[in-house]
């Protein structure tokens, strides 16, 4: 029993040496760190010295390796982001919508000019079968006629002042749009 006793008390002698050389140090962020070496007398030589020691520790930067590309063809075909992706979609949607409204200007243009025409109940190609009838009236006679160019649709209006033939006016229509007309010359009186 006196020997174990011995033994633990050589053993507390011995646990308690090592201990001795153990050091407590408060980092700067508060964190403890226990260590061999005495801690140090500021906390910048502190902090100083765990940076050298991190520093040490890194690897070597290795060089980096360009490489060129042998033609232009290799440098257009590198992917695109997304925000120039994105920046291609708002400029063809803007270019969409730019195309739309100079369109929807040209024909609402285009059809005053109509309206203008057929108020003095005259046409002009690119006149719809419908706007030819409402300033020419209803044809004295129609005709369909095929031709290497496709189907064209010919309107003869004959005029009439009173019971007085005064002229032939003709619209040849093709994909229901006027492609060409003829009319008769008219006295100085109102052709119509």
């Amino acid at each position: 029993m006196k020997e174990t006793v011995i033994l633990f008390s050589c053993l507390a002698l011995c646990s308690s040496a090592s201990w001795a050389a153990v050091y407590k140090c408060t980092l700067p962020d508060g964190r403890s760190a226990y260590q061999s070496m005495p801690c140090p007398s500021s906390e910048k030589a502190f902090v100083r010295d765990d940076i050298q020691q991190r520093a040490d520790k890194l690897p070597e930067p290795k060089p980096e390796i360009l490489i060129e590309s042998a033609t232009n063809e290799d440098a257009e075909e590198k992917p695109k982001t997304w925000l120039e992706k994105r920046a291609e979609e708002r400029a063809a949607k803007k270019a969409e919508r730019k195309e739309d409204h100079d369109k929807r200007v040209s024909d609402a243009s285009q059809r005053l000019e109509f309206e203008k025409l057929i108020f003095n109940r005259e046409i002009a190609i690119g006149m719809t079968k419908a706007q030819v009838l409402e300033a020419w009236g209803s044809p004295t006679s129609s005709k369909i006629k095929t031709t290497d160019e496709g189907i064209i649709e010919e309107l003869v209006f004959k005029r009439y002042i009173g019971s007085s033939y005064t002229g032939k006016d003709e619209a040849f229509l093709k994909d229901g749009l006027v492609k060409a007309f003829t009319m008769d010359d008219c006295d100085s009186r109102r052709c119509r």
